[in-house]
This record gives C-alpha cells, sequence and structure tokens, in this order.
C-alpha cells in the first residue's frame, strides 16, 4: 500500500498529463493524431484506475473523503475527454463512408447509349470510309465533351 503523500504526487501527474493532452483542440487534429491522442488517453485511464484503486486501500476514511472528490473530477475528465475524442473520430469515419459512397455513386450515374461502331475489315482502300464513320458517328451523337472523355479515356 502506497502513503497518501506518494499518491498525491502520482495524481498530480495524472492531472498534469491530462491537462497537456487536453490542451491542444481536437478540432485542428487529423483522423491518425486523434486516434494516437485517444491512445494515449487510454494509457493514462489505465494509470488514473491503478491508483485511484490505491486510494481506495486507504484505512483512514478521512484521507480519502478528503480525496474522493479530487478523483471524482479527474475521472469525469477523462471520460469527457474521450467522448469528444470518440465523437470526432466517428465524424472522420462518417466523412470516408460518404466519400466512398458519393464517388461510387456518381460513377454509376452516367449510363451511355448503346452506339453500333463501324467494323474495319483491315484493307487500306476502306480505311478512309471507315475513318469518316467513325468520325461522323462520334460527333452526332451529342454527348458532351466530358462524358465522351469518359468514354475513350
Amino acid at each position: 500500500m502506497s502513503s497518501i503523500k506518494t499518491l498525491n504526487r502520482k495524481r498530480g501527474n495524472i492531472l498534469a498529463q491530462l491537462t497537456k493532452l487536453s490542451s491542444k483542440p481536437l478540432d485542428n487534429l487529423s483522423e491518425f493524431e486523434l486516434r494516437t491522442t485517444l491512445d494515449l488517453l487510454y494509457d493514462i485511464k489505465e494509470k488514473f484506475e491503478d491508483i485511484k484503486q490505491a486510494y481506495f486501500e486507504i484505512d483512514n476514511d478521512k484521507d480519502f473523503k478528503d480525496v474522493e472528490p479530487i478523483l471524482n473530477k479527474i475521472d469525469e475528465d477523462i471520460q469527457d475527454f474521450q467522448v469528444s475524442g470518440k465523437l470526432l473520430l466517428y465524424k472522420f469515419t462518417e466523412v470516408d463512408k460518404f466519400k466512398h459512397n458519393n464517388s461510387s455513386e456518381h460513377a454509376n450515374n452516367v449510363r451511355l447509349p448503346e452506339i453500333p461502331l463501324p467494323q474495319f475489315d483491315g484493307q487500306f482502300s476502306n480505311w478512309s470510309s471507315f475513318k469518316n464513320q467513325f468520325h461522323n458517328l462520334i460527333e452526332t451523337i451529342g454527348l458532351s465533351k466530358i462524358v465522351l472523355f469518359e468514354c475513350f479515356a
């Protein structure tokens, strides 16, 4: 069993780590940085739970009653920070899903008309006829240049 003085120092260390971690605004972090921050918060939470358990093992009720509100406040701060971080992480995943779904929907919306393409038989004398048929077909379809680019790209 640790002494009250040692536990208070450990609690102060945890509180300092939590304050440092929460001083950065989460809104400005990338998804990777947010995941890393939540991992650090998880480590801090585990250390805090160990310290809290050591406080619970204190025999002196007066010492524990003095510390109990502080422990509850730290626990509440950790939970609030964790919820806000997970909420932002959820928003990242929702944005990724939206981007993925939106891009696939856009790709499937374009329906091209069935075009009977002229066949080239390989004879040089028929080349100019084939070329004219092909160009006339492309120019008279009535498709925009963007759609034509998508067809032939």
